[in-house]
């Protein structure tokens, strides 16, 4: 085991160099991470885009659409009763399709969480809930084909009593 002892008389004490500043090129991705801006990657001069799904207008219908659609299908959403009573809790993935006008087509469990009665409570949502919000009119497409997740989860008073 080592000890750091004082410099004695005539010793320089031990220093550490800094390494040098790096200066940003404009035009050039940074290494740090921060928001980014117009001369690298980042948000840039047009804003943050609409997300994971691609600039809305082109390929899918955006971010904004999605959180729009996942409200409104949350007003639809209950819990079915023997599912809470057995405390059963789940998630799953539904598959549909929305035409521009927000009719919902073809709902189906793409991936099922198990347990039959929330499965089917993800179905009803989907059809009671139709229309849906249409379409952004920046979308291209005359239907969208989308997956979203569904989750069931017993609030703590529930899983209580």
């Amino acid at each position: 085991m080592t000890s750091a002892t004082a410099p004695t008389s005539g010793e320089d004490p031990l220093q550490i160099a800094a390494a040098p500043a790096i200066a940003p090129t404009p035009g050039t991705p940074g290494a740090g991470s921060g928001p980014g801006g117009t001369g690298g990657i980042g948000t840039g001069a047009y804003g943050a885009g609409h997300g994971a799904i691609g600039d809305g207008p082109r390929d899918g219908p955006g971010d904004d659409y999605l959180d729009r659609l996942k409200r409104w299908l949350n007003k639809f959403k209950r819990y079915p009763k023997d599912a809470i009573d057995k405390k059963q809790e789940g998630r799953l993935v539904v598959s549909f399709v929305v035409l521009r006008d927000g009719t919902v087509l073809d709902p189906r469990i793409e991936r099922s969480s198990g347990i039959p009665s929330l499965d089917e409570a993800a179905i009803a949502m989907l059809r009671a809930a139709s229309p849906v919000p249409p379409l952004p009119e920046t979308y291209r497409g005359e239907r969208a084909a989308l997956d979203l997740p569904v989750g069931y989860s017993i609030g703590l008073f529930d899983k209580l009593f």
